[in-house]
C-alpha cells in the first residue's frame, strides 16, 4: 500500500492476501507505513462489518433486532433502531480495536524481542482486523444456532492468533519460540472457555432430561396405584 496516498485496490489485494496467505503477507510487509492509511483500513473494516451487521438486523437476524422486538413488541421501527446501533457501533468498535490492540501488540512485541515502531504496530493491527467483516457475515450463525455460532467464533478467534504468530514472527523479527509459547496459550484459553460452557450446557441438558424421565415414571407409578386402590381411598 502507498505511503502517501490509500489505494483502494491495494487495500482489496490486501485484504485478499491477509486472509489467504497471512505468512506471506507478513513476510513481505515493510516496516514503513502511512499512520493515515491505517486508520482509513480500520474505519473501512468497521464499516464493511456494520453494513453487515444492519442487513442482518434488518432481517431480525441479529441479538440486538430480537432484544428490541420484544421490547417494542415487534414494530417496524425496530430493524431500522437496531441496523442504525450496529453501524455505528462497528464503526466506533473498530477506532477502539485499533487503538487498544496496538498498544498490546506493542506490548506483545517487546516481550517477545521484536520491533516497536509504532507506525508499523499499528499497521499490522490494521491488517489484523480483516477478521472483524468476516465475523460479521458468519454472525448470523448464532440465529440459528448459538453452539454453532460459538464453534465459528472459536475457529476465526484461533486463525486470528495463527495471523498473529505470522506477524510476530516475520514482520516484528520477534523471538519464534517465545511467540510460539505465547501463541500456544492464547489459543488453549479461548478453547478451554468453549469446552467448559460446552460441557455444563451439556450438563444442564442431560440433568434436565433425567429429571424429566424420572418425575415422568414417579406420575406414572401414582397413576398406576390410584387406579388398582379400593373405591373412595385418599393417598398413595
Amino acid at each position: 500500500m502507498s505511503e502517501d496516498q490509500f489505494s483502494f485496490h491495494q487495500f482489496l489485494e490486501d485484504s485478499k492476501n491477509t486472509l489467504i496467505n497471512p505468512k506471506k503477507y507478513f513476510s513481505s510487509m515493510s516496516e514503513v507505513h502511512s499512520m493515515g492509511n491505517s486508520i482509513i483500513k480500520a474505519l473501512i473494516y468497521g464499516l464493511i462489518a456494520g453494513i453487515i451487521n444492519f442487513i442482518w438486523s434488518e432481517l431480525n437476524l441479529t441479538i440486538i433486532s430480537f432484544i428490541l422486538s420484544i421490547i417494542f413488541k415487534g414494530s417496524s421501527a425496530v430493524g431500522i433502531m437496531a441496523g442504525i446501533t450496529t453501524l455505528i457501533t462497528s464503526i466506533m468498535l473498530s477506532v477502539f480495536i485499533l487503538i487498544t490492540g496496538s498498544i498490546i501488540l506493542l506490548l506483545l512485541s517487546a516481550v517477545c524481542g521484536g520491533i516497536s515502531k509504532f507506525e508499523t504496530i499499528v499497521s499490522v493491527t490494521a491488517s489484523l482486523m480483516v477478521l472483524i467483516p468476516l465475523h460479521a457475515i458468519l454472525n448470523v450463525t448464532f440465529w440459528f444456532d448459538i453452539f454453532l455460532g460459538f464453534v465459528i467464533s472459536l475457529i476465526i478467534g484461533l486463525y486470528g492468533i495463527r495471523m498473529l504468530y505470522y506477524a510476530l514472527v516475520n514482520t516484528f523479527k520477534a523471538n519464534e519460540g517465545i511467540v510460539r509459547a505465547i501463541t500456544i496459550i492464547l489459543a488453549i484459553i479461548p478453547t478451554l472457555i468453549f469446552i467448559s460452557y460446552f460441557i455444563f450446557v451439556s450438563g444442564e441438558n442431560f440433568g434436565a432430561k433425567y429429571n424429566e424421565r424420572k418425575f415422568k415414571g414417579v406420575d406414572k407409578k401414582i397413576h398406576q396405584h390410584q387406579r388398582m386402590a379400593p373405591r373412595g381411598q385418599i393417598g398413595i
